[in-house]
């Protein structure tokens, strides 16, 4: 399986990386900040800008079966102002690679997308985001499930 893991190198999606490199996927890992993009072998690293509006980008990564998102500018700053601005130009990304398409996508966040929660958590947990980036990360995620639901891909 084809696959393109944006963030490659941050929190979660270096663990994501190592376990698709381990299962043997063919995949291509993205990470927007040159100083933390390192993998390098059997599989390709890039730090190409997926924020360039860039039609072309699901080809130029082989077209992938599956694109995972993690990636986001200024992530760590969870109330920069900026992720207002950041919106549109992930929600183009996603929406470039479903017209090209790409069957198979995720916007992942984290935990901090349910914030403070008891018990276990799983895909039935409600989200409560309490930053803007929280609330953009899934604002995103539910607007690409819209999408899904109008055309013939599955987003996780």
């Amino acid at each position: 399986m084809k696959a393109i893991i944006t963030g490659a190198n941050g929190y979660l999606g270096k663990l994501v990386s190592q376990e698709a490199i381990n299962q043997k996927f063919d995949e291509t890992l993205v990470d927007s900040q040159q100083s933390r993009a390192k993998y390098v072998g059997v599989y390709t690293s890039t730090t190409t800008d997926i924020f360039s509006n860039d039609e072309t980008l699901y080809e130029q990564f082989s077209k992938p079966d599956l694109a995972i998102h993690f990636d986001w500018k200024d992530g760590v700053f969870h109330n920069s102002h900026a992720h207002m601005s950041y919106l549109s130009d992930h929600f183009v990304f996603l929406h470039n690679l479903v017209k090209q398409e790409c069957k198979n996508i995720s916007v992942t966040g984290t935990v901090h997308e349910v914030e403070y929660c008891e018990g276990a958590i799983d895909e039935n947990t409600p989200c409560n985001p309490l930053s803007y980036h929280r609330i953009l990360k899934n604002a995103l995620r539910q607007a690409l499930h819209l999408i899904g639901s109008n055309v013939n891909i599955n987003v996780y």
